[in-house]
């Protein structure tokens, strides 16, 4: 009895409160053309098969002169050389184009105005992780659970091992402009709005229900004219920042409303 006291793990109520609390992994950000790429690049074409074409039957051969069975076996056999090397031809094609979309999107993704979006998991970790009625989970550990998981594990049970409750995903979508121009004392007046949408999604790990979707919308203005002008290379930034911010606030809001329903039930 007392060999069993002692080697039970003590659990203070810090523990026991942090363990209450909804754990939640933020996956990488994924954006409009990523979706697209995956969405609708073509599959990797099925290797053609050797024998591609037979113009007579087996009934034909017991027919025919073997002398016409060699010329109609070696017209065969010039066809199918043409056309395994116009597939052949084409799958190279197919493939080179493949690969030149692939390098666009990555050389746009981390080099062009959308690289901020590569830290947009990072910047909403830290958001949440302001808020001490979340459980933020590393996703390391998320990763470490997957690659552990056996494959007769439910769900729930993972959600349970990892200490997940939650998976929550975003997509950015492109910068869009909106321009005005007026004039003031004479002088032409040009304001820029720029705006970005980040839609996210929380779903529950255990049942793949949705708990919480939304999408929040942020703008930001510059004014410029004829003598001065506006550069701004943390623009994009700046504008998926404040997009993240709201997110966290949004669904601190959700869950301490629904704690306070739950509360009142």
């Amino acid at each position: 009895m007392l060999l069993a006291l002692l080697t039970t793990p003590v659990i203070t109520a810090a523990e026991q409160a942090a363990s209450s609390l909804p754990g939640i992994a933020v996956i990488d950000f994924t954006t409009v053309e990523l979706k697209g790429h995956n969405r609708y690049e073509l599959p990797t074409p099925v290797p053609a098969a050797d024998a591609l074409t037979e113009q007579l039957t087996a009934a034909d051969r017991q027919v025919i002169d073997d002398r016409w069975l060699g010329l109609v076996k070696a017209l065969e056999t010039r066809t199918n050389a043409w056309l395994l090397r116009h597939r052949q031809e084409r799958r190279e094609k197919r493939e080179e184009r493949a690969q030149l979309r692939h390098e666009v999107l990555a050389d746009r993704l981390l080099f062009g105005e959308q690289r901020p979006v590569i830290l947009g998991a990072d910047y909403l970790i830290a958001a949440l992780a302001r808020y001490p009625e979340f459980r933020v989970v590393d996703r390391k550990a998320l990763a470490q659970a997957l690659l552990t998981a056996p494959p007769e594990e439910t769900p729930a049970a993972f959600a349970a091992r990892s200490g997940v409750d939650y998976l929550l995903g975003a997509t950015v979508s492109d910068l869009r402009t909106r321009q005005r121009r007026t004039r003031v004392y004479g002088n032409e007046v040009t304001t820029t709005t720029y705006s970005l949408d980040l839609v996210v999604q929380l779903v529950d790990l255990a049942t793949g229900a949705i708990r919480y979707a939304g999408t929040v919308t942020v703008e930001q203005s510059e004014l410029g004219t004829e003598f001065a002008e506006t550069r701004n290379s943390d623009r994009f930034s700046g504008l998926l920042k404040n997009a993240v911010e709201q997110v966290a606030a949004k669904l601190h809001d959700h869950f301490v409303a629904g704690a306070a329903k739950e509360d009142r039930s």
